[in-house]
């Protein structure tokens, strides 16, 4: 019997920053966009487990990408109340 798996990843944006921000890269300020990309386990390549999960903040010129926790993600993207 003959098992095809691996590992795969996707990103997808999942929100824009609330208020413009400064890129350290190219020192251009925008709303940059909230990326969540996940590693999953593939079992005939369709993603069945997902194994870790991370944000980026990137930006929309350079494609610069700065890490950030789960926690921030709310506080980044939060509407003005």
């Amino acid at each position: 019997m003959l098992f095809l798996y691996g590992l795969s990843d996707k990103t997808k944006v999942i929100a824009h920053t609330y208020n413009a921000e400064y890129c350290m890269n190219c020192l251009h300020t925008s709303k940059h966009q909230v990326k969540k990309k996940s590693l999953y386990f593939t079992l005939f390549f369709l993603p069945v487990i997902p194994l870790h999960t991370k944000y980026y903040v990137t930006c929309p010129c350079c494609n610069y990408q700065r890490g950030i926790k789960r926690s921030e993600v709310k506080n980044i993207t939060r509407e003005s109340v």
